[in-house]
């Protein structure tokens, strides 16, 4: 299923929250920044660790979803990442692929990785002398941004612009918006709280063909960060909406 792909692709994607020298500042928090793609960069980051919830609805304007829940987690100073020993979100082990660190649940089948509506996670890291990580544990218990609940047209031109509104996001470093077509995506970034995207004729075509599959990921992002040992760790709390309808 494309939605199975789309979950993939961006918990991969997640571990380019990084550090990029082209980046665009975001407001009054001048130190963190966001690249031109999306991907936030914490730059005095000794580790980032993601706490994703996702609902992709499975209509242009329905209000059945499937819903997931996706863990991911680094250390060390990105792209130099390094390993910390057993990883815990809450009781799941993540797996540890080449040093990035991830785990999947699916709600729907009655998997879990976080608890309550903010998705509250105790992080677990081992830690590794040799690599510097220290061990410590971490509650996140911040808030989940607010979702941001939109609908689709039944069908999209992929010779027009296309303006989607939502409902507002509010107190978060701001909102990814992800358009997704067989062609490939587009990621525009709006700091802060948003309501509201529009992506032209010019992008619609450069990820979508017609008689096709297009989707829209709305997905606020908001963070803590704590420090433990001398090092500095950020955790990020993202809240992902998605639809998808046809193009025309």
């Amino acid at each position: 299923m494309k939605g199975i792909r789309f979950f993939a692709v961006l918990s991969l994607g997640l571990f380019l929250f990084t550090g990029c020298k082209k980046n665009n500042t975001i407001g009054a928090t001048a130190s963190i920044t966001v690249n031109p793609d999306g991907s936030v960069n914490f730059p005095d980051a000794d580790g980032t660790l993601y706490a994703l919830q996702v609902k992709g609805y499975d209509t242009y304007n329905g209000t059945s979803y499937s819903a997931s829940q996706v863990a991911n987690a680094w250390f060390g100073t990105f792209p130099n990442i390094t390993d910390a020993g057993i990883v815990k979100a809450n009781s799941k082990v993540l797996t540890n692929t080449y040093n990035y660190y991830n785990a999947m649940a699916f709600l729907n089948s009655g998997d879990t990785l976080f608890t309550g509506n903010g998705a509250t996670v105790t992080w677990n890291v081992q830690g590794n002398t040799i690599s510097g990580v220290p061990a410590f544990s971490h509650t996140d218990n911040a808030a989940l941004p607010a979702g941001p609940e939109f609908t689709l047209p039944a069908a999209i031109n992929i010779n027009n612009s296309i303006t989607i509104n939502h409902t507002a996001t509010t107190g978060n470093i701001g909102v990814i918006y992800t358009l997704s077509g067989s062609k490939g995506d587009t990621t525009k970034f709006i700091p802060n709280s948003s309501s509201s995207i529009t992506f032209s004729s010019t992008e619609v075509q450069a990820v979508a063909v017609s008689s096709d599959y297009i989707s829209l990921s709305v997905m606020p992002v908001n963070y803590t960060s704590a420090v433990y040992s001398g090092k500095k760790y950020y955790f990020v709390k993202l809240l992902q909406y998605r639809r998808e309808t046809i193009t025309q």
